[in-house]
């Protein structure tokens, strides 16, 4: 798997804001090899961000994103591969399945994850929080 998630800032009290675009993702996802490959890509992905920037705050996007087999094959190795966890993580723009499976997915997270995760209709422009943009190097 080749894709990569971006740094859109930082929040008001310091928490490194990871944008994970999952469309990105998704679009590459053919069968489930691939969602254990892409799962454990992503899982990479966020430790190498977390050793970097330590505190994160992670947006998950999930527009245009179809619910596909493939899709919750993905979702149940990603948890599987127990990535380090954000302080927060939003899921935004979620079509009308993600609550859902999300609510199905539920069971297999600590009490901590399920406490520390929001699901959201709209864009994270709507969100309660405040993104400094990152410099530009």
């Amino acid at each position: 798997m080749d894709f990569e998630w971006d740094i859109l800032g930082t929040t008001a009290s310091g928490q490194t804001v990871v944008y994970k675009e999952l469309r990105k993702m998704a679009d590459r996802i053919r069968t489930r090899a691939d969602a254990r490959a892409a799962a454990a890509h992503d899982a990479e992905l966020t430790r190498r961000l977390s050793s970097q920037h330590r505190v994160v705050v992670t947006i998950l996007d999930a527009g245009g994103v179809k619910l596909r087999p493939v899709v919750y094959h993905y979702i149940k190795a990603a948890i599987a591969a127990n990535p380090p966890r954000p302080m927060h993580t939003y899921v935004v723009n979620t079509p009308k399945w993600a609550t859902r499976v999300y609510l199905a997915m539920r069971r297999l997270l600590s009490d901590d994850d399920v406490q520390s995760t929001s699901v959201h209709a709209g864009p994270y422009e709507s969100l309660p929080l405040v993104i400094s943009p990152r410099p530009v190097l």
